[in-house]
């Protein structure tokens, strides 16, 4: 027991620390990756305009491919690309709906 106590005395900053990080992601998680994939989004629209990207698929790829990269330099486990795309795509809708009349009502 008393080596138990003395372990956790020892690494007690990154114990704080990790516990820390996991309260985050579970409260605000979802919401940051939200707001930077619309700020991807806007990047690669910019990127359309330029010429860079052709179409809105080409658009969407690039996307998941930045908001990946992101979340791995974060070291946030278990993301895949496979598992930002229907992500990226409900937000596109979510975007393209609310461009349309100013409100989210499902009238693309």
């Amino acid at each position: 027991m008393e080596n138990l106590i003395n372990f956790l005395w020892e690494w007690r900053y990154i114990i704080i620390y990790i516990i820390s990080f996991v309260i985050f992601l579970v409260t605000h998680g979802k919401q940051w990756v939200n707001a930077k994939a619309y700020s991807l989004m806007l990047l690669a629209k910019s990127k359309a305009k330029d010429g860079v990207l052709n179409s809105g698929q080409e658009q969407e790829d690039w996307t998941v491919d930045q908001l990946y990269i992101v979340l791995k330099k974060l070291k946030i486990p278990f993301v895949t690309k496979e598992a930002l795309r229907p992500l990226v795509r409900k937000l596109y809708k979510l975007a393209k709906d609310y461009i349309d009349d100013g409100k989210l009502n499902n009238s693309i």
